[in-house]
């Protein structure tokens, strides 16, 4: 019996099987009715600081040709921590411009173009899909297809496919309300394709929080699943919250201060996350520290009267830090102690000088508590440095010839040393005089000599030359290079040869005028020179001259002139005035 049992109830489970394999071959999609999804997780950034807001983002993606976008819920968590829920909302195919290409498929190569009829290359349009970006490569033997290969956010490829209906693409173009793509290639060719074509169906949802604390944190997004798909999980992302950054500064209530008073050194800590800090400052001189002090109110501070004397540097202010703030250090103070005030004069050795004279500066620096100050005195002009000097005594000096002309507003800068702070005297005036210096310094006739010799202060000299010299040149040189010279209201150089001036017969006067640079003083030379008749003829001769129109004055013109230096050659004769009538 136990047998007969056993094999009945064999055949009841064997016809049983029989019966289910029977249902599901007439209706497989009860058995395979959820499409597998995959999920990701990304944040706006990848660390924040503490009290700041991040939204962590999933993509929910079913992979199966044909699919169909995923609805439902996303749980977010922090480890096994649950943060929160947001509900799935389906996405759109985005294009955008990828200058970076990934490794190409074998057989395939990148072929994007500027326009349709053009071979010049540029960056390639991409479609970009929940966690896949689409590439559309042309093939190397030139078929008219594309190939779209898909690629996930590591660079790996997921799917590919083969596209006809053209090559050589040059732009992609979506149809939202249609839910197509196009890819246009050469001579305008196309082909166009639904969304589905991608076989990416995917759906998004975002969470955002400010409440994470401080650490690393291993954030996930589980997918509940919908009636078409599946649950999933997505790999974890790792989130960074990072400590209230905060800045403390310091100041010294005394600085410079004198040896056994005490000097405050006030540390101010600033939050950068609106928090207000708490803990422990610590002072330092270099490494060493000086002592510590409480926040309140966000200062700290610390009273010493322990400094010796000299330079203490640096000064530093060091926040440790709390629970939610990262410690910060001030920069560098230099405290001084016990230095001593300097005080600086200025003079010069006149205080109205010509241009180009030298003027020499004069720099005394003295303390009130005795003691010699050492060290350099820069002397300025405004902003300008003139010059630096050493003191020697207390004293610095310079002399400089290189002012301009005009009023000068200067000062002496005393840089300090050891013993002594640094001063600066008064702005002192100095004014530098254009000169008015219009003498001359020589005067000479090439090839002629003068009655008497050159003296700048004879302003009035002749000289003699025979009929035969015709023309003569002038050099006058002057006292002072500024001034400038004019001969004949010619502008010249100084010692070089005015251009030749033309001699009459007679008296011939040349005026050289000097002017100083300030344009006012001016001195006029004059030299008067005589240039004597070549021949004497009587009054027949003149006429013959006269009526041959010579050119006795070799001017290049016969004019009155000529006439008038004719008849002076006449042997002398009485020209009686006509009797009036």
């Amino acid at each position: 019996m136990d047998r007969l049992f056993n094999f009945i109830e064999r055949i009841r489970f064997i016809g049983f099987v029989l019966f289910f394999v029977f249902i599901t071959s007439m209706f497989p999609d009860a058995i395979f009715a959820q499409n597998v999804t995959t999920s990701t997780i990304s944040g706006t950034v990848a660390a924040s600081t503490y009290g700041n807001s991040v939204t962590f983002t999933t993509y929910i993606t079913d992979s199966t040709i044909q699919g169909t976008p995923p609805s439902g819920t996303v749980a977010f968590k922090d480890g096994s921590l649950a943060m929160g829920t947001a509900t799935l909302s389906s996405t759109i195919p985005v294009i955008a411009t990828v200058p970076n290409q990934p490794a190409v498929p074998s057989g395939m190569k990148v072929s994007c173009y500027s326009g349709p009829n053009t071979f010049t290359s540029v960056d390639c349009p991409v479609v970009k899909w929940g966690d896949y970006t689409y590439w559309a490569f042309s093939y190397t033997d030139n078929r008219d297809s594309l190939g779209i290969v898909a690629y996930d956010s590591s660079g790996t490829i997921m799917k590919q496919r083969e596209l006809t209906g053209t090559r050589y693409l040059w732009q992609i173009t979506m149809d939202a309300s249609a839910q197509t793509l196009t890819f246009w290639g050469q001579d305008t060719g196309k082909a166009t394709v639904g969304w589905s074509f991608l076989e990416n169906q995917n759906a998004t949802a975002s969470f955002t929080t400010s409440t994470l604390a401080i650490g690393t944190h291993t954030i996930t997004a589980a997918y509940s699943g919908d009636s078409n798909h599946t649950g999933s999980t997505s790999e974890s992302f790792q989130y960074t919250v990072n400590p209230i950054a905060t800045l403390t500064t310091l100041e010294s209530n005394a600085n410079p201060s004198s040896y056994g008073n005490a000097v405050d050194f006030i540390a101010t800590v600033t939050s950068l996350g609106g928090y207000p800090a708490t803990g422990t400052v610590t002072f330092k001189e270099g490494s060493t520290p000086l002592g510590t002090a409480a926040l309140a109110g966000g200062a700290a501070t610390f009273s010493t009267s322990s400094l010796s004397a000299g330079t203490h540097a640096p000064i530093t202010a060091v926040y440790e830090g709390d629970s939610i703030h990262s410690g910060s250090i001030s920069t560098g103070l230099t405290q001084v102690v016990n230095k001593l005030m300097s005080s600086t004069s200025l003079t010069f050795s006149s205080n109205s000088s010509a241009y180009g004279e030298s003027v020499t500066m004069n720099a005394l620096v003295t303390s009130s508590r005795g003691g010699e100050p050492t060290g350099m005195v820069t002397f300025k002009d405004g902003d300008t440095i003139l010059g630096s000097a050493s003191l020697s005594g207390g004293r610095a000096a310079i002399s400089i010839t290189s002012l301009s002309a005009g009023n000068h507003s200067i000062k002496a800068e005393y840089t300090g040393d050891t013993n002594f702070v640094s001063s600066a005297s008064s702005a002192a005036s100095l004014e530098i005089l254009l000169r008015s210096n219009s003498n001359l310094s020589g005067l000479t006739l090439d090839g002629i000599s003068m009655t008497v010799p050159f003296n700048k202060s004879v302003y009035v000299y002749t000289a003699s030359v025979s009929n035969t010299v015709h023309a003569v040149a002038v050099r006058a040189s002057s006292e002072d290079n500024t001034a400038s010279i004019k001969v004949n209201g010619i502008a010249v150089s100084g010692g070089q040869a005015s251009s030749p001036i033309e001699l009459r017969v007679g008296s011939n006067i040349i005026s050289i005028e000097v002017t100083a640079q300030d344009g006012t003083s001016k001195s006029t030379y004059a030299i008067t020179i005589q240039r004597s008749a070549g021949e004497r003829m009587d009054a027949a001769q003149a006429l013959a001259k006269i009526s041959s129109m010579y050119d006795i004055n070799m001017d290049g013109k016969f004019d009155a002139d000529d006439v008038r230096a004719i008849l002076l050659l006449i042997e002398p004769v009485s020209i009686v005035p006509l009797p009036s009538s």
